[in-house]
């Protein structure tokens, strides 16, 4: 795909993340995603394969993808560390 389409990170590890897309995404594909929050990280664009991609019965539906990082830079890792072990418990 050679456009940008927004997502919602769901959940966030040193290995992997999980979003929420409008757009179904096929298993196995490589997508690169630009990541950034308002707060404790930089922004980084980072290549990663889809693991699973789940549909979910919403209005308007959307879906869940897990995608694994493909060779992340050591600079994202540590913010991505920093930022998982930042957060309390809810």
């Amino acid at each position: 795909m050679d456009e940008w389409i927004e997502c919602k990170t769901i959940d966030l590890s040193s290995e992997a993340i999980s979003v929420e897309i409008v757009y179904p995404l096929i298993p196995g594909s490589l997508v690169a995603l630009d990541i950034h929050q308002s707060k404790g990280m930089k922004k980084y664009e980072i290549l990663t394969e889809i693991l699973r991609m789940d549909t979910l019965e919403t209005d308007p539906v959307t879906h869940r993808s897990v995608m694994k990082y493909n060779e992340p830079s050591e600079g994202f890792l540590r913010d991505a560390k920093s930022l998982i072990q930042s957060k309390s418990p809810e």
